[in-house]
């Protein structure tokens, strides 16, 4: 075993220790988002719940053993300890980002229903976008009282009320003394984006079963959640290459030491920036979850370079490339062959679990498709990467076609 193994194996047994002893982990890093009060409420709503509850603090890093993938971390645990139940972790937290999201993975039968991580997320930020700790009480606590279905479905029927006209056309919020409506917050409209994205998830997942159904929704729909989705990403996309470009400014290097590092640098930065467009502009989310790929192997090559070393971009999930970097590999359907493709160690443990595991879908002719089932170039062909590491390269091609 590695030094870095052993670090690793250290870690997750401290983790495992705290789990087994109160159902709860906060690293140290983590007490300013998370206090001892948040923790109380958290240990309580455990110790309490009908089902096993494991609640997981980490500050996730793309550069972390866990590739910034709480589901790795999650599944890594689940598989040393073999024990059933709901383990929840926050979201890797992105530089710069001001809202907080959960994720996750459920191991057995669980006894509180709904415990899927876009259920458990809407319920969590409606908690406070801006308050781990209160987005982790709240699921806790919905977990542990049976409530998680029931509050869920009180946001749904919040957001319809608040979409629905008043008797005299105008908003149903209206106050009677002429006071404007309330203006739909921006939990609102996540929990929009959650409902119906699961929709649209689970819609592809029984695409290819014995009773084909088809699966629209009405145009206006489709595009308000498309809008929202998608500009949730592209302004994390713009933080990631505006932070990139930050960098490089600041570094100082001596690009005789690693040349072709700092040129690789310096191509994805420019190719992330190509790619996604100036802020303000519309750019379809293939490109946005690009970019993104681009800037993650700029800040790659940077590291390189800085370090005098040559460069090796990381080879992505296939599946979507947002879960970080790929560990193993696994066999899917693609184009009518089983064929095996690199994946993150929670997608390939879905697989083998004969469950579906989260695929980066869009909205294409009202129904959600498979990226690698578009023709969205270079993306599709490459898995991001995932196939082909030359991303720079393909979209040079792609300009020049």
């Amino acid at each position: 075993m590695t030094p870095a193994d052993d670090q690793v194996a250290q870690l997750l047994a401290t983790i495992q220790e705290s789990l087994d002893a109160t159902g709860v982990y906060v690293s140290p890093a983590m007490h300013r988002l998370v206090d001892e009060a948040d923790v109380a409420r958290i240990e309580a709503a455990v110790a309490r719940s009908p089902e096993p509850l494991y609640v997981v603090v980490h500050p996730f890093d793309y550069d972390d053993a866990f590739n910034g993938n709480p589901g790795d971390l999650l599944s890594r645990l689940h598989d040393a300890s073999g024990d059933p139940g709901l383990y929840v972790a926050n979201a890797h937290i992105y530089r710069g980002q001001e809202s907080f999201r959960i994720d996750a993975r459920a191991w057995g039968d669980p006894a509180g229903g709904g415990s899927d991580t876009y259920t458990l997320s809407a319920i969590a930020e409606s908690a406070g976008p801006d308050d781990l700790g209160a987005q982790l009480v709240t699921v806790a606590e919905a977990v542990a009282d049976g409530t998680v279905d029931e509050q869920y479905r009180a946001l749904v029927e919040a957001e319809e009320q608040r979409d629905s006209p008043g008797p005299s056309g105008s908003g149903s919020g209206a106050s009677e003394g002429g006071g404007a409506a309330p203006v739909l917050t921006v939990v609102g409209v996540l929990v929009v984006i959650v409902v119906l994205y699961v929709a649209l998830k689970r819609a592809a997942s029984h695409a290819r079963s014995s009773r084909p159904r088809e699966f629209a929704l009405p145009a206006s729909v489709l595009d308000r959640v498309r809008e929202a989705h998608d500009q949730q990403l592209t302004r994390r996309a713009h933080r990631e290459v505006l932070a990139l470009g930050e960098r490089i400014d600041a570094a100082e290097l001596d690009a005789d030491r690693a040349p072709h590092s700092w040129q690789a640098t310096l191509d994805h930065y420019d190719a992330a920036r190509r790619v996604l467009g100036e802020e303000g502009a519309e750019t379809d989310v293939l490109d946005v979850v690009g970019a993104l790929v681009l800037a993650q192997r700029g800040d790659e090559a940077l590291n390189a370079a800085l370090a005098g070393a040559p460069f090796t971009p990381t080879t992505p999930c296939f599946l979507d490339p947002l879960h970080g970097a790929a560990t193993t590999e696994g066999a899917i359907e693609l184009g009518g062959d089983r064929v095996e493709v690199p994946l993150c160690k929670a997608c390939r443990d879905d697989l083998r679990k004969k469950r579906r595991p989260d695929i980066l879908d869009v909205v294409r002719d009202g129904k959600p498709v498979h990226y690698f089932e578009t023709d969205d170039e270079p993306w599709a062909s490459t898995g991001y990467g995932a196939l082909s590491p030359d991303l720079v390269e393909r979209l040079h091609r792609r300009r020049q076609s």
